[in-house]
């Protein structure tokens, strides 16, 4: 069997392996959104907990300056 294609047909062909290549790339930086989100949401996390240690650090000290004063 053999196909015959016009110019137009042919034409048509190319553009479509474009749109595969596209979807590709929107799928690719959708996972690397959302891979990256979640790399942020972890630094974040710990940028938290980083200041929560600091700041119940700061009132274990004026804790103990008060308790000195009394």
């Amino acid at each position: 069997m053999v196909f015959i294609f016009n110019n137009n047909e042919f034409n048509s062909i190319k553009s479509m392996e474009g749109h595969v290549m596209d979807y590709n790339l929107i799928m690719y930086i959708g996972v690397g959104l959302i891979v990256g989100g979640f790399g942020l949401w972890l630094f974040s996390e710990m940028k938290i907990k980083e200041i929560d240690r600091k700041l119940a650090e700061n009132q274990r000290f004026i804790d103990a300056v008060l308790r000195i004063k009394k």
